[in-house]
C-alpha cells in the first residue's frame, strides 16, 4: 500500500512538474500579447495584504493577466510569489504575465505628476497628496510637524509649515512621507538662495519672519500686482509697532472654513491672531509662492496702513482709520 501510495504521489508531482513546465513555456516563448490592437495602458492599484493567488484573480477581472491560476504558478516557479508589492502600477495591454510579475516584484510603482498650489497649509497638502499619490495623510502631517525633522532640514522652526514650497512634483504611488517632505523642503531652499537671505538680513529679517509675512501676503492678495503693496501695508504697521489684523491670521485658527469672518472671530484667543497680538505670528499660516517671498522682501514704498476687499479679488487701500471706514462701507466688507 504504502509503495502504491508513494507512485501515486510521485505520479502526482510529476503531472504537477510537466505542467509547470509547460505553462513557463508557453508564457515565456509562444503567448502573444492580450490585445495588439489596444496599447493604452491601464492603473491598477495592488492593495497591501493581497496574497499573490487574490493578486492573480484581481489582474485577471483587469484583463491583465491571461489566466489567474497560470499567473500564480508561474509566481510560484519564477520565484516571485512572495516578492510582489502592493502599490499603484500603470500594466500595458501588450504585457505577458512574466512582465507584469516581474514589474510587481520590482515594485516600481506609478508615478504621478502633482501640482501643490501657492497658499495651502501643510493639511490641506496631506489631503491632496493622499488623494493623488495614495501617501498615509496622518503620517505626513505627524512628520510635517516633528520638530526633529524641521531641526534636519534648516527649518528654523518646530513645523515645516511655510516650507512645503508650491510647485509641481514628480511623486511616486504610495511614496514615503518623509522622502516627499525632505524633496519639497529642498525646493524651497533651491529658491531661498544668497540674494534672498541677503536682503532679509538688510531688513533686518531672519527667513521664519520673511516666510512668515510671505504667507500672510499669499493669503491676502488675489491679484498679483497687489501683493507688493500689501506687503507695503504690513512693513509700515509692523514698523509702527501696530497690530497687522490679517483677516487670513484669524481664519488659520478658526476649526472650520468660513466665506466671513465675524466679530466674535477676532476675538478668537491665539498667538496667531493678529486683531489680538501686534506683530508676526509665531509662524507662516501656509505655503508661499516664490512672488509672495519676493513682494515681503521688497515692499511698495507706501503711506498706506489699510486694505478692504472690494469683492472682485482687488483692494481699496486707504491711509487713514477713518478712511477705511468709509471703504468698508462701501463695499459692505464685514467686520
Amino acid at each position: 500500500m504504502r509503495r502504491a501510495g508513494s507512485r501515486l504521489i510521485g505520479g502526482f508531482l510529476g503531472v504537477l512538474t510537466v505542467s509547470v513546465l509547460l505553462v513557463g513555456m508557453y508564457e515565456v516563448f509562444i503567448a502573444p500579447p492580450r490585445n495588439v490592437n489596444d496599447l493604452s495602458e491601464v492603473e491598477i492599484i495592488i492593495p497591501p495584504g493581497l496574497a499573490a493567488d487574490e493578486i492573480g484573480r484581481l489582474l485577471d477581472r483587469e484583463g491583465l493577466v491571461d489566466n489567474a491560476w497560470a499567473f500564480k504558478l508561474l509566481g510560484k516557479v519564477g520565484g516571485y510569489e512572495r516578492r510582489l508589492q502592493a502599490g499603484r502600477y500603470c500594466l500595458g495591454p501588450e504585457m505577458r504575465d512574466l512582465d507584469v510579475l516581474k514589474v510587481l516584484a520590482r515594485g516600481r510603482t506609478g508615478e504621478e505628476r502633482v501640482t501643490l498650489p501657492e497658499g495651502l497649509t501643510v493639511a490641506q497638502m496631506a489631503r491632496l497628496l493622499a488623494e493623488r499619490a495614495g501617501i498615509d495623510g496622518d503620517r505626513f502631517l505627524t512628520f510635517a510637524r516633528d520638530p526633529r525633522l524641521a531641526d534636519s532640514l534648516r527649518v528654523p522652526a518646530g513645523s515645516l509649515e511655510g516650507y512645503l514650497f508650491p510647485d509641481t512634483y514628480n511623486i511616486f504611488w504610495q511614496m514615503d512621507e518623509r522622502t516627499i517632505l525632505r524633496q519639497l523642503v529642498q525646493n524651497f531652499w533651491n529658491h531661498f538662495e544668497a540674494s534672498r537671505d541677503e536682503r532679509a538680513a538688510a531688513l533686518g529679517m531672519s527667513v521664519h519672519q520673511v516666510v512668515t509675512l510671505a504667507s500672510l501676503i499669499e493669503r491676502e492678495a488675489k491679484s498679483e500686482e497687489e501683493r507688493v503693496l500689501i506687503s507695503g501695508v504690513f512693513h509700515n504697521r509692523l514698523r509702527l509697532r501696530r497690530p497687522l489684523e490679517s483677516c487670513a491670521t484669524v481664519a488659520f485658527i478658526l476649526p472650520e472654513r468660513r466665506e466671513r469672518l465675524t466679530y466674535a472671530d477676532l476675538r478668537t484667543p491665539s498667538p496667531y491672531n493678529t486683531y489680538l497680538r501686534p506683530g508676526l505670528p509665531p509662524g507662516p499660516i501656509c505655503s508661499p509662492g516664490i512672488s509672495s517671498i519676493d513682494a515681503a522682501l521688497y515692499p511698495a514704498e507706501t503711506d498706506y496702513l489699510y486694505f478692504v476687499s472690494r469683492g472682485d479679488g482687488t483692494h481699496e487701500f486707504t491711509k487713514t482709520a477713518r478712511e477705511h471706514i468709509r471703504a468698508k462701507r462701501k463695499y459692505g466688507a464685514t467686520p
